[in-house]
């Protein structure tokens, strides 16, 4: 390679490593600029730990309080929960899907499909016009409701973030926790469902978004908008370190970084982690890089124990 060549990639390269110092530079400063450190515990395992020791789930929050916690990570609910549940019903027809969720959710499934899934036609009721037996219309609550035109619909129903739980949101509020989100974000593929998704985790009462899944808001196309749109609310991104998601480094560069840095131990690997071990993971992550944010699962699941151990 010829002298001067060479010396073009000398500069090129110093460049590049110049700018690559002045971004973490950048990152470092943001993320140490916050040093208050939030302990959540997980709300769905916290659930089951109390129902098994006959607490309270709101008497059992209580007590992780007392203990340290500060928040409660409760994760989006999808139309497959809410099927699952019975809150859903779905009803096929030969060519066509109608869903129809209970009054108790019916307005945040509602708006939320209509916001990701805007292709649904409004359901009020049974009608001549559907192709549906007459044992389908003694099952059909009377509406409102949604009817899809194409039965593979249904298959991306199922996975699709439709907002937060009342129950946990209203449990959360009453022990004195704020809530961290776990929004669904796979579905999510347009300006107009990434936005549906904040407006519910904003329903909920929720300004730190720390994602459940493979992926976060805009992992194809729509990263920067997600970022942006997120700053403007608001509403921070939670980071999980050792636990990559597809597009996590983009969004938190959409956001300039502004992120909370997130640790948590697996719920498999917790099992087999002693509670001192544990708790010096945790501190030794707040201590030594920089975590904000710690996400707890409870201890003692079996043993019918509510203490958080940290």
């Amino acid at each position: 390679m010829p002298r001067s060549q060479r010396a073009v990639l000398v500069v090129v390269i110093g460049l590049a490593v110049l700018a690559a110092g002045w971004v973490l530079s950048a990152r470092m400063r943001v993320e140490r600029g916050n040093k208050t450190v939030a302990v959540a515990v997980d709300y769905n395992l916290l659930v089951e730990l109390a129902a098994m020791s006959g607490t309270d789930t709101v008497e059992a929050l209580k007590q992780m309080k007392a203990a340290g916690a500060t928040h409660v990570l409760v994760r989006e609910q999808s139309v497959g929960d809410l099927i699952d549940e019975r809150k859903v019903q779905i009803c096929e027809g030969e060519d066509f899907a109608i869903l129809v969720p209970l009054p108790s959710v019916r307005k945040r499934v509602l708006d939320q499909l209509r916001a990701r899934l805007p292709g649904g036609v409004p359901y009020t009721g049974p009608s001549a016009d559907l192709k549906l037996d007459m044992s389908d219309y003694r099952t059909l609550p009377p509406g409102p409701g949604i009817v899809y035109d194409n039965l593979r619909t249904l298959d991306l129903l199922r996975p699709m973030g439709v907002g937060y739980r009342e129950k946990a949101v209203e449990d959360a509020g009453a022990a004195g926790l704020e809530i961290v989100a776990r929004p669904i974000a796979e579905m999510a593929l347009t300006k107009q469902a990434i936005s549906a998704s904040l407006d519910g985790m904003a329903a909920a009462g929720s300004s730190i978004a720390v994602f459940s899944g493979l992926e976060v808001y805009g992992v194809h196309d729509l990263v920067k908008y997600a970022g942006e749109e997120m700053k403007k609310r608001g509403v921070q991104f939670g980071y999980v370190e050792m636990a990559k998601q597809f597009g996590d480094d983009k969004l938190a560069a959409a956001m300039d970084y502004g992120i909370i840095r997130c640790h948590a131990v697996a719920q498999a690997e917790m099992v087999k982690v002693p509670p001192a071990r544990a708790v010096e993971r945790f501190v030794k992550a707040v201590r030594e890089r920089d975590v904000r944010l710690c996400y707890l699962r409870p201890y003692d699941r079996a043993a019918g124990s509510t203490r958080l151990l940290y």
